[in-house]
């Protein structure tokens, strides 16, 4: 649980009270309480919300389209930069199985005799030993 997200969850559905005493339902009333609950939620959950995350989130009400394009290219270097990381090494299921045969313990000996003094049950005698 985290206080401070909560607290700035709570200041925002404050702010939908103030708004909807104010000027009554509207956008800005709508839009606060629902930040505040969700500022709220994410405070019961554990998480945080970043300022980058705040300023983001308003760019994107405010403008959809260029926040949507800004995202874009902010993440492009990090798109191409992953086509030029080398591959990671193919895996080889051989050398697995190999790995794992090479590594596993050894089984227990079975025993060669059968126990005599087993207990005999039922009908047929199961688990009786014929001489």
């Amino acid at each position: 649980m985290n206080l401070k997200t909560i607290g700035a969850g709570l200041v925002l559905l404050a702010l939908a009270g103030w708004q909807f005493t104010t000027h009554g339902i509207g956008v800005n009333t709508l839009i606060f309480a629902a930040g505040g609950i969700a500022v709220v939620a994410f405070g019961a959950m554990g998480r945080t919300i970043e300022a980058n995350q705040a300023r983001d989130t308003a760019d994107f009400l405010t403008d959809p389209g260029g926040a949507i394009v800004d995202a874009a290219t902010d993440r492009l270097g990090e798109w191409l930069g992953d086509v030029t990381k080398p591959k990671q090494e193919e895996f080889d299921p051989d050398a697995a199985i190999a790995r794992y045969m090479a590594n596993r313990p050894e089984p227990a000996p079975a025993a060669a005799e059968p126990r005599l003094d087993l207990p005999r049950f039922g009908r047929k005698g199961v688990g009786s030993v014929e001489s």
